[in-house]
């Protein structure tokens, strides 16, 4: 009879030996002032060493504080596709008309994606 040996194993989970997606938010634009919405460009890029997905992308309109990872706005769209390395994508949204104001875009806002950096995860910009 054969003796039984138990050897133990190690277990990790695959970002251990994977890279990590960095979702930035590269630009925020005013693509179009005319009419009762504007149109606003976000495009989000992927700079990490693996593909992103399943995120939200929010844009935010003159708020008094800079907005954060974990705030939601009322003006989101939901990504469910890969955003592979090095890949961008842009994101439009139709708003109301805010001459002069603070455009904040947050990626990633719920905190899906475990990247390599969360803390670069917003923009604010002035646009008039």
């Amino acid at each position: 009879m054969r003796g039984l040996v138990l050897l133990p194993f190690l277990f990790a989970t695959s970002s251990a030996f994977a890279g990590k997606p960095d979702l930035l938010v590269t630009d925020i634009e005013i693509v179009n002032d005319k009419g009762p919405t504007w149109e606003i460009l976000v495009r989000v890029s992927n700079e990490g060493d693996a593909p992103a997905q399943d995120f939200w992308v929010d844009l935010f309109v003159d708020l008094a504080q800079p907005a954060e990872v974990g705030d939601f706005s009322q003006h989101a769209e939901w990504y469910n596709d890969v955003l592979g390395v090095g890949q961008k994508r842009a994101f439009f949204f139709k708003v109301p008309p805010n001459p002069a104001s603070w455009w904040d875009a947050v990626v990633d806002s719920d905190h899906i994606v475990y990247e390599s950096n969360e803390g670069n995860n917003t923009r604010r910009l002035f646009l008039q």
